[in-house]
């Protein structure tokens, strides 16, 4: 994926302030992100620390962020992820409303 995507819209106004501010900045890019929390050890979709993944929206945004957990709870999932223009970053999702999937090698 060449174009990072902010809120699942590749084009919004939203998400262009942001690509601006972090292309401007540098801000994300320099940022080092922090140690996750961990996994649950009764996670319910089996996750694991560094475990490959993909997390899918349930609704029609059907776009896959893929990454390797940091943090899976109750509440939430984390995968840490690498782009071209912004590094590594922590991408934090709620488990209501998304699907997180092993991705099979």
């Amino acid at each position: 994926m060449s174009e990072l995507i902010l809120h699942h819209f590749e084009i919004s106004p939203f998400a262009e302030k942001v690509r601006k501010i972090l292309r401007i900045k540098g801000l994300a890019r320099a940022a080092t992100p922090r140690p996750g929390k961990g996994v649950a050890v009764d996670d319910p979709e089996g996750l694991e620390p560094g475990m490959l993944v993909e997390v899918i929206p349930d609704d029609y945004g059907k776009v896959p962020v893929t990454g390797r957990v940091v943090t899976a709870n109750a509440y939430e999932v984390a995968i840490a992820r690498t782009h071209d223009r912004t590094g590594g970053v922590v991408v934090h999702f709620p488990r209501i409303g998304f699907r997180t999937v092993p991705v099979r090698s």
